[in-house]
């Protein structure tokens, strides 16, 4: 097996590689993915360029691009990689340069910040060397790689064995058989990949004998993402795009009146999912003895102790996803607040009713847009409403924090009524409690349910989306006053 994987790399180093993914999310094409190789002048070049076209229903397709090179010397050893994002509501370039014992990245804002450099950081070249040095059927390796989403290192393990047919259906279901029975390629390896530490679940990723990748799967919000090689043609054929960001709506118990979500609503919660369901101004949290999570929501129900001194300045404080501190900022928030003298929730009323009005009415379902961007392009979903608002109230000295979970609609939503959708808001401190500011579908009501709190931070989002299709909403039950 060495020896077949030593004259597969060799045959491969003299010249270029360039292959071709179809994707699919739950079964339907959504796009495709290049991936290239070549080396020249002692270091190699990788390049991924993943191409996505989405719709929801009574909107344009939206087409987004995700482009990672990655630069690297023969040996394997990390240099730079590059992360390109290109869609409607985000056109941004971030940068990732090792300098002896540091990282120095460019989120693309222009400020360069410095990370450790962790000895066992490694690349796309550097991993798969690492497996072709190993001998033997089951082949283990565990490094960091750098996440731009994330903005961190990650820890990751990353285990090979000879491909197996039986594995894969076990382990992603019968539905990836017929994707790879369809794909092109010689399938030798079968390799697990995990973040340690986290939930999100294994990739899997199908390679060659010289551990070239030919096919990837993992479960996205409960569907099985997959790309799987074949001819440029069919890589590029035409589709129908599907939705993505609602597939998983979850359904209510039953029908929630406007006078029961006007008041306060008893929730309960089960699933085998893993989130620490916060307690705020407006939510109480109580766990069960048989599993399950009670939340009871109300517009001043909550049980949340004030925050700290070291809390509030946090919540004022600019970073890359709101920019608070941005002149261009502060130019909107000079021009909708001209009197600094009015109360909190008048300073965020006047803000959240700007972004109502500033941003596009038919929402951008693509990529995460930071409040600069958001605020540039006024495309994005309510993600972008959120990180918006949020650092405009930063910038108005309102103590800010985005809110990730979920909203209850009665209306038809994606075909169907009486949902509770993925939804983000903004809470602002009053110096009472923390209250809810919502510039995507308006006044908050007992349909809000808040699954988690962040400054931002991509990764949060993407850790709650993850586990939504785990969740179940069981029971609401209206609370009456006495």
């Amino acid at each position: 097996a060495g020896e077949t994987a030593a004259v597969a790399e060799n045959a491969v180093w003299a010249s270029e590689k360039v292959s071709w993914q179809s994707v699919s999310l739950g079964g339907n094409k959504v796009g495709y993915r290049q991936l290239s190789r070549k080396a020249r002048r002692g270091e190699v070049l990788s390049d991924e360029l993943l191409s996505v076209s989405l719709a929801q229903p009574g909107s344009p397709v939206r087409h987004s691009e995700i482009r990672l090179r990655y630069r690297e010397t023969e040996a394997g050893r990390p240099l730079a990689m590059t992360k390109i994002i290109s869609a409607d509501s985000v056109d941004q370039t971030q940068t990732a340069t090792v300098k002896g014992a540091q990282l120095r990245v460019d989120f693309g804002d222009g400020a360069e910040r410095l990370y450790p450099l962790p000895e066992d950081y490694l690349m796309n070249e550097g991993v798969r060397r690492a497996l072709l040095q190993q001998n033997g059927e089951q082949r283990k390796l565990r490094y960091n790689s750098w996440s731009f989403s994330r903005q961190r290192f990650q820890s990751m393990v990353l285990s090979a064995e000879p491909f197996n047919r039986q594995i894969v259906e076990t382990a992603l279901g019968s539905e990836a058989l017929p994707l790879l029975d369809a794909g092109d390629g010689d399938y030798r390896w079968l390799l697990r990949q995990t973040r340690e530490g986290d939930n999100a679940g294994e990739t899997f990723i199908v390679t060659d004998s010289a551990f070239f990748p030919l096919a990837e799967f993992h479960r996205s919000g409960g569907d099985l993402f997959a790309a799987v090689s074949c001819d440029k043609d069919c890589a590029l054929a035409e589709f129908s795009p599907v939705t993505h960001v609602y597939r998983q709506l979850i359904r209510s118990p039953y029908r929630i009146n406007d006078l029961a979500l006007a008041g306060k609503i008893r929730y309960r919660l089960e699933g085998d999912f893993d989130l620490a369901i916060p307690a705020t101004g407006e939510q109480s949290v109580h766990l069960r003895d048989d599993g399950g999570v009670e939340v009871t929501v109300c517009d001043d129900c909550g049980d949340e102790p004030a925050p700290s001194a070291q809390a509030l300045e946090i919540a004022l404080s600019a970073n890359y996803w709101l920019p608070a501190d941005h002149p261009e900022i502060r130019s909107v928030v000079a021009e909708v607040l001209p009197d600094r003298d009015l109360s909190i929730d008048a300073r965020m009323k006047r803000l959240t009713r700007f972004v109502t009005r500033h941003m596009n009415e038919v929402a951008t379902y693509a990529g995460y847009a930071n409040a600069l961007q958001a605020l540039r392009s006024g495309e994005g979903d309510c993600t972008e409403h959120a990180l918006l608002l949020a650092a405009l109230g930063r910038a108005a000295g309102v103590p800010t924090r985005v809110v990730l979970g979920l909203a209850y609609n009665n209306e038809r939503f994606l075909g169907r009524r009486f949902v509770f959708v993925p939804h983000a808001w903004v809470q602002a401190w009053t110096g009472e409690r923390w209250q809810s500011y919502d510039s995507g579908l308006g006044a908050f009501t007992a349909g809000y349910l808040a699954l988690g709190l962040s400054n931002g931070e991509q990764e949060i989002i993407l850790d709650v989306n993850e586990q939504l299709h785990r969740l179940k909403i069981t029971s609401a039950i209206q609370v009456k006053s006495h």
